[in-house]
């Protein structure tokens, strides 16, 4: 038999504070005082009515087994709040069933965010929450009452994007996580196969928490119907002389909310979030032929090339993957080709330098060498030392410079004169150039 939701009456006072004390009873070091810190209990009803909220109660078989209320607190914010379930129904779908209630009425009364406050010592009630969508936000509140209370603030937006900090991330762990599972069993290309265990899901997104707390890492999530669809994160470690520049990955939708426009919702935060980050320079990289390469294209993103057979597929096979760039490069940004003998394939990418100086009389500064690691490609080898040269111009070498790897590097720090260092290997030929010369990668240097 299904409980019966209805609204609380004053007259449930007693079956109220008994339902309350069967869920507190369960932790230890909380006590009750009624009279003393919760009068509000002996006529619960009339206390939500002029505070403009409502109470429900379930019922079931003449006991009440769970309730749930809410008010609002301020323009488009409401608070979900005396949410209880007795430990019998525990593992039931009644939970649900009165949030459900609940933010259904708070969102016809015009809520666009929703807010609760949890004791920290009720676990089993933050898994729950953050099963509904909601996050950590803010700092913990202290009570001040007999039982030394300590509660979590959770919330989030019936629509829109949000920052998620270090803590909001880490309650949003198990909702990211689903949306992982759900895109790579989709056959989204994020770096993962199918089947994606729910451990190695969730332990991607727990890797996350540390560059987020440490600015290294901005994340986003983004909600539809008060359901958390969608993310995206835009790294900011990049090498010391690229401040300008981060890297966009893991732009993720729940195969359930696409359509709706929450992708490029996502893209258009990222992009102000990059700009109040001080990055005017963003990259990313899609498989080829995949939806994401469509949005990119529509919100003027540019596409660099693409590297042939870049990732393992579930089959087995491989897939190309395009890189892409937006923004404005600072001026000083040399462009690098790779090309590949072996396919008709060629990929450019921009490279950011300083000018540190000559390294002797007469031959241009380089400023460093910059690894780029490859380690899906299926070649033998997956590293690639490219380097930069300012004020390289029209100009280019008279002949390659043909060495081993760490004679190369050494190179590349302090070339010989009249030569651009550069690296040339079985699989790998690199030129280089500035975007004004922008000569044929068909034509060796």
């Amino acid at each position: 038999m299904q409980p019966l939701i209805r609204p609380g009456r004053d007259s449930d006072a007693e079956a109220l504070i008994a339902l309350i004390w069967a869920c507190w009873s369960l932790y230890p070091g909380i006590r009750m005082d009624v009279d003393g810190e919760m009068p509000e209990l002996r006529a619960l009803a009339s206390y939500y009515a002029k505070a403009n909220g409502a109470l429900w109660v379930a019922e079931a078989e003449g006991q009440v087994i769970g309730m749930i209320a809410t008010h609002p607190l301020e323009s488009g914010i409401w608070e979900i709040c005396r949410v209880y379930v007795h430990p019998s129904r525990h593992g039931t779908p009644l939970g649900h069933t009165l949030l459900n209630t609940a933010e259904t009425y708070a969102i016809a009364a015009g809520a666009i965010r929703l807010v609760l406050w949890s004791d920290t010592r009720f676990d089993r009630a933050h898994r729950f929450y953050e099963k509904r969508s909601y996050v950590r936000s803010g700092p913990v509140r202290v009570l001040h009452d007999i039982s030394n209370s300590l509660e979590y603030a959770y919330a989030k937006p019936v629509a829109g994007i949000e920052v998620l900090d270090a803590a909001a991330a880490t309650s949003a762990e198990r909702r990211l996580a689903e949306i992982l599972i759900a895109c790579v069993a989709g056959g989204a290309g994020v770096s993962f196969l199918p089947p994606l265990a729910p451990e190695v899901a969730r332990g991607f997104w727990r890797s996350q928490g540390p560059d987020i707390a440490a600015g290294r890492r901005i994340l986003l999530a983004g909600w539809v119907n008060g359901v958390l669809a969608g993310t995206v994160t835009l790294t900011l470690a990049t090498a010391q002389n690229q401040p300008h520049r981060a890297d966009v990955a893991k732009l993720l939708v729940d195969p359930s909310a696409r359509g709706l426009g929450l992708a490029r919702a996502l893209m258009q935060r990222l992009e102000q979030e990059a700009l109040r980050a001080g990055r005017t320079l963003l990259t990313l990289d899609t498989r080829a032929g995949d939806k994401a390469e469509q949005l990119y294209r529509s919100m003027g993103w540019q596409e660099l090339g693409t590297i042939p057979g870049y990732a393992l597929t579930a089959d087995g096979s491989f897939d190309n993957t395009l890189f892409f760039v937006e923004g404005s490069s600072p001026e000083g940004v040399s462009w690098i080709w790779i090309r590949f003998p072996r396919s008709s394939v060629t990929v450019s990418m921009p490279v950011a330098w300083r000018n540190v100086g000559e390294e002797r009389p007469g031959t241009p500064g380089v400023d460093n060498v910059v690894p780029f690691l490859f380690p899906d490609l299926p070649l033998p080898i997956s590293v690639f030392m490219i380097c930069a040269v300012p004020g390289l111009g029209r100009r280019r070498a008279a002949a390659p410079i043909r060495r081993s790897r760490r004679t190369v590097q050494d190179d590349f720090r302090n070339p010989p004169r009249g030569h651009v260092p550069r690296l040339t290997t079985s699989h790998t030929m690199i030129w280089h150039g500035s975007p004004a010369s922008r000569f044929s990668p068909s034509q060796p240097c």
